[in-house]
């Protein structure tokens, strides 16, 4: 959603802060994918109470949701079908972090966190999806 109403000034951010993603010649589709690989990586982090681990794993994935629409726009390609794909790859991520973050919670046994993360996916999947 940011990176919808942001659009060419976020590109600019991004280039300045990595500008090494100009380079990149992978496809958008495949970034989405590979951060929600890291991020079902994070939850299982989050599952076995690896909490650094996790927040290492989110920091990945989160780039991976920041420059996959850079570069669709770089390349070109940036269309709606994309940005609903990448839109509901998102929610799928949410679901993955804040389940394995319930698993942990369970695990420890830890009722507050667990209602906690319940209330995080409700609240995830509530969110709008771009078109």
């Amino acid at each position: 959603m940011i990176k919808a109403r942001l659009g060419q000034d976020l590109d600019a951010v991004v280039y300045r802060i990595f500008p090494f993603v100009r380079e990149l010649t992978v496809s958008p589709d495949v970034l989405t994918l590979a951060g929600a690989g890291v991020s079902f990586l994070a939850a299982w982090a989050f599952a076995l109470d690896k909490s650094f681990l996790a927040g290492l794993l989110l920091m990945v994935a989160g780039f991976c949701d920041l420059v996959d629409g850079v570069v669709a726009r770089q390349q070109g390609v940036s269309s709606a079908a994309g940005a609903f794909f990448d839109s509901s790859i998102d929610r799928l991520s949410d679901l993955l972090i804040f389940g394995g973050i319930a698993l942990g919670r369970t695990r420890a046994g830890d009722v507050a966190g667990v209602a906690l993360a319940l209330w995080a996916i409700t609240a995830s999947v509530m969110t709008a999806s771009a078109c």
